[in-house]
């Protein structure tokens, strides 16, 4: 079981599609919490310094728009979600396979009961940043798999974040 299963989907996809054919997505088991989908959000933006402002903000509103979000997500096999919630609806996550509909369950849906979720987001922006590109989630899970306790594993996520406040 993979938590983020479209990446390991991709690469059996390409390397071994046997094994790739027998991969399928569902969504999160459903904690305190409520029930967590994992995303990585993409966004665009424009330099402050940029020359061409007025292009730059036709092609970031064209590229937005529905039609050109779902060539983006088709061409990456449904692996790219868009940023948009209302465009979880491409066809491509019913139609890619190996096995047909393999990744149908993994933009949120729904039924899902569940809510996007980006790890760290809860923290201030500057602390969240490090959360995510430190992989102090995975590593935290991984902590406790090769036997720490919870509290061990969160005494050194602790460690780990308050080491990010002072730089």
């Amino acid at each position: 079981m993979i938590w983020n299963p479209p990446s390991a989907w991709s690469v059996a996809k390409r390397d071994e599609p046997e094994v790739a054919a027998d991969c399928w997505t569902f969504s999160n088991p459903k904690g305190k919490a409520g029930r967590l989908v994992p995303m990585r959000p993409y966004f665009w933006g424009i330099w402050s310094f940029a020359k061409a402002k007025p292009a730059a903000r036709d092609f970031l509103t064209w590229i937005s728009q529905r039609e050109q979000q779902e060539l983006l997500t088709v061409s990456s096999y449904g692996y790219d979600i868009p940023a948009f919630k209302s465009m979880s609806n491409f066809k491509i996550w019913e139609e890619v396979e190996p096995p047909k509909c393999t990744t149908y369950n993994y933009p949120l849906r729904p039924w899902h009961d569940a809510k996007y979720y980006v790890p760290g987001q809860e923290a201030p922006s500057e602390l969240a940043v490090q959360i995510w590109n430190r992989y102090i989630t995975p590593s935290l899970v991984a902590r406790m798999m090769q036997g720490q306790t919870i509290k061990q594993a969160l005494d050194w996520t602790k460690q780990e974040i308050e080491g990010f406040k002072g730089r």
